[in-house]
């Protein structure tokens, strides 16, 4: 199912989640519910489907809790659900997420250049909350660092981040200087962030 998603087939991806929708539910252990509920909120995603994606993702996460999976994880899960609330247009939820999302990653010493990303994304959902001044400054903390570290698709996301921070408060010039950096190689998933 998770294949299926990243390959843009998510209709086929739920034909086969479905099934063992009820199973998981009732009888898989903690571990496979929580597994189960983040494939099924990353469908329900992709199809469109936001809230329930949202409730999945909740659920998602109640089970990675109980089953006492890393800190990181449900860092990840409290980014993805801010993702989904960025979506929604609920941006002040977006960025209560993110920063439970930061927290919860920089506490868990496996989780490598993840904080980063992070705190990049919460960037972003500040920046979407209006929230400008916020939003600047993280992006200069984390764009330096993660274009260290070799992210380079990353760093080409951040950029676009907040060339569109700067159109909207009225600095075309900066935007421009950052957008003229995005490689033309990039893939177009990436140039259309």
């Amino acid at each position: 199912a998770g294949a299926l998603g990243a390959l843009g087939r998510a209709a086929e991806a739920y034909d086969l989640l479905l099934p063992l929708g009820r199973w998981a539910r009732e009888s898989a252990s903690a571990a496979l519910r929580h597994l189960w509920h983040g494939y099924w909120a990353m469908t329900l995603d992709n199809l469109g489907r936001l809230r329930e994606a949202l409730l999945a993702m909740e659920d998602s996460i109640n089970h990675a809790g109980a089953g006492d999976l890393p800190l990181g994880e449900l860092g990840m899960h409290a980014s993805n659900v801010a993702v989904l609330y960025n979506k929604m247009g609920r941006s002040a939820q977006a960025v209560e997420a993110s920063e439970r999302a930061v927290r919860l990653l920089r506490e868990d010493p496996q989780a490598k250049g993840l904080p980063l990303l992070a705190t990049l994304t919460l960037a972003r959902h500040l920046a979407e909350d209006a929230r400008y001044a916020e939003a600047v400054a993280l992006f200069e903390e984390v764009l330096g660092p993660i274009e260290a570290s070799g992210a380079h698709t990353w760093v080409v996301v951040g950029q676009t981040w907040l060339a569109t921070l700067w159109l909207r408060v009225g600095q075309p010039a900066r935007a421009a200087q950052l957008l003229a950096r995005v490689d033309g190689d990039m893939p177009a998933s990436v140039r259309g962030a």
